[in-house]
């Protein structure tokens, strides 16, 4: 998370365009028509714009984790990292990353309508679902969101997301992502594309160029 121009959706690319040359399956979930992601984007990763499709993407990788439950049973592998290492090249299983570029527009239930709540409570159990248990099959989730409030994103989901990353914020931003005033007193109000993590780690993103991507 951050303040609008930190360069949080910088970031979010840069991790997405790592992923990618890593050979990962990437799942992008933009809310805005996919404006942000097209050409390259589209050609390298499943550009997600409809909610009814968040729905079903989600159902599916829930049904993956399943899948990959009992394949790695069969030899006795507890994540991704053993199994791959056991079956080899030619046999192992592609990490995949699913990412929500604002996911305050996939699970902020403010003035929606009580049907369309139901919905909106499914996703976030699925979510919950995925944030427990996916990392060990090799499901990663990455939520970007201006402001994370407990309204938003919910307890359950918070505490199992291994990394908090805050970009420019005021102290209010900073107790919510960090849990501590510290990217307020770190990162000046100028500064773009800079960046700390929940254990006070303080970076610098690199820049990425999309007219360059290859």
């Amino acid at each position: 998370g951050g303040e609008s121009g930190s360069g949080k959706s910088m970031l979010l690319k840069l991790l997405l365009y790592e992923s990618i040359k890593k050979e990962a399956e990437v799942k992008v979930v933009d809310m805005k028509g996919g404006l942000d992601y097209q050409g390259w984007w589209k050609e390298n990763c499943k550009v997600i714009t409809e909610r009814e499709d968040i729905l079903s993407q989600l159902e599916e990788i829930v049904g993956k984790m399943l899948e990959r439950n009992k394949l790695f049973s069969t030899i006795g592998a507890r994540n991704i990292t053993e199994y791959n290492e056991a079956v080899g090249e030619r046999n192992k299983v592609r990490r995949m990353v699913v990412a929500f570029d604002e996911v305050a527009e996939i699970l902020d239930k403010t003035g929606v309508e009580k049907e369309e709540k139901k919905e909106y409570a499914k996703i976030e159990q699925l979510l919950t679902r995925i944030s427990r248990i996916g990392r060990a099959y090799g499901i990663n989730l990455i939520l970007c969101t201006q402001r994370p409030s407990t309204e938003i994103i919910k307890g359950e989901i918070r505490v199992n997301l291994g990394t908090h990353i805050c970009g420019r914020a005021d102290r209010i931003l900073s107790q919510m992502l960090l849990g501590n005033s510290v990217a307020e007193e770190l990162i000046s109000p100028e500064d773009q594309g800079v960046f700390v993590m929940k254990q006070n780690t303080l970076f610098k993103a690199y820049y990425l160029d999309e007219q360059s991507l290859e």
